[in-house]
């Protein structure tokens, strides 16, 4: 049997970013993406940086290969750009479905063109599953995009990609958690021009300074180091897919905390994204079967 801890995760960082939206929905009036990408990065570098301290020492990264952490940051940062702001242009389902959707095929073609080698054989039904899931949970009828409204949806889901692409190899040689923490220190850093631009003083009040620290730790210190971990022996593709247990887990929260609608598309969206995930994890049914017999 193989191991399936690495997947697993990698299922638990998804589930974990899932969270994101309610704690989000927790900000006071005024809080934007911008803002609260960049401290939410920040909080958690701190966050993780305490949590290092406490169990390990100082953070070590000397010898951190610079190509694959520059690569990772800068995706990390564009990738809070392109996504939020392309829901302004694509609208919240249509973005949320090209760029969660497009990550995975992403990571795929990445894995081609690089290694020259296909993905495993049980990540082409799961990632047809998981995408059809997520349209199911996002698709709302009568929606015209027009195709340049779709350039950074698609951005975010590359950047993402890229990020799951060249983290494992960092995750392998170091501490996950100071790889996270210095990855989150200098996107976050990148990111506070935006805090000129953007309203702030939400973050001074108690509701506001309570939702920063939830998102930087619940939705993003523990999501990211459990991603990382899982990284470390799950191959990209397959992760990129997992990753789409996030939209399934945000959908079952909405309906349980905000109240939000449960409708026929919802509850087949979570079906079928629960599904990919069996297939992935615990491989392919019908494979098993076929060995089975064989």
């Amino acid at each position: 049997m193989r191991d399936v801890t690495g997947p697993l995760f990698v299922l638990a960082g998804g589930m974990c970013f899932g969270i994101s939206g309610t704690l989000q929905a927790m900000a006071p009036e005024g809080a934007t993406p911008f803002v609260i990408g960049g401290t939410r990065m920040l909080m958690s570098a701190a966050t993780l940086f305490l949590v290092v301290l406490a169990t390990s020492g100082l953070p070590r990264l000397k010898g951190l290969p610079m190509k694959n952490f520059a690569i990772v940051t800068f995706a990390m940062w564009l990738y809070q750009i392109t996504f939020f702001e392309g829901l302004l242009y694509s609208g919240v389902a249509v973005g949320t479905v090209v760029s969660i959707g497009s990550t995975p095929v992403a990571t795929g073609l990445l894995t081609w063109l690089i290694e020259k080698r296909s993905p495993p054989a049980n990540w082409y039904l799961a990632t047809a599953l998981a995408v059809a899931g997520v349209v199911c949970l996002n698709y709302v009828p009568g929606v015209e995009v027009s195709p340049g409204a779709l350039v950074l949806p698609v951005a975010a889901g590359v950047s993402y990609a890229l990020e799951l692409y060249y983290c494992a190899d960092m995750t392998r040689r170091y501490n996950p958690m100071s790889v996270v923490m210095a990855v989150h220190l200098v996107a976050g850093l990148c990111l506070v021009p935006f805090f000129f631009f953007y309203p702030f003083a939400w973050v001074c009040t108690s509701q506001g300074a309570l939702t920063v620290v939830a998102l930087g730790a619940v939705s993003a210190a523990l999501p990211f180091t459990l991603l990382f971990y899982g990284m470390r022996t799950t191959a990209p593709a397959v992760g990129a897919t997992l990753g789409l247990a996030e939209p399934m887990t945000a959908s079952v929260l909405g309906i349980a905390l905000l109240g939000e609608t449960c409708t026929a598309g919802t509850v087949a969206g979570i079906a079928l994204i629960f599904v990919a995930i069996l297939v992935l994890v615990f491989g392919s049914p019908i494979a098993r079967i076929r060995r089975k017999n064989s």
